[in-house]
């Protein structure tokens, strides 16, 4: 789904950028703050039921750390965003964007090629 995204959002104005985020199970990854995290989920099952001895009722332990793994991947991603960035702002101030390419003002039909004669 998003390899078909991407030509929708450059006729948008996105930045195109190919370095893509992927996150499978992001409710496992991604913490309620935003931050990436790892679950680690230990189940004491110990449940032997011998003669004499005490029965240890069944315990689940959750763990959850920092993944500099996922951050060190997401970041390959706002390095190049931060590139685009930054380049079309120093070439902004060079060059007015609006110039040669002034915005649509009536109808989407401005920007069809010109017609054959």
């Amino acid at each position: 789904a998003a390899l078909a995204l991407r030509p929708i959002l450059s006729e948008l104005g996105c930045l195109p950028v190919s370095a893509m985020i992927h996150i499978p199970k992001a409710h496992e990854v991604l913490a309620a703050d935003g931050t990436t995290t790892t679950t680690t989920t230990v189940v004491n099952n110990n449940n032997n039921n011998n003669e004499g001895e005490e029965v240890v009722p069944r315990t689940t332990t959750t763990t959850t750390n920092p993944t500099p793994e996922w951050d060190a991947y997401m970041d390959r991603c706002w390095a190049q965003l931060e590139w685009w960035g930054t380049a079309a702002r120093h070439h902004r101030a060079q060059v007015d964007p609006w110039d040669k390419s002034p915005a649509l003002q009536t109808s989407p039909s401005q920007r069809n090629a010109p017609k054959l004669k």
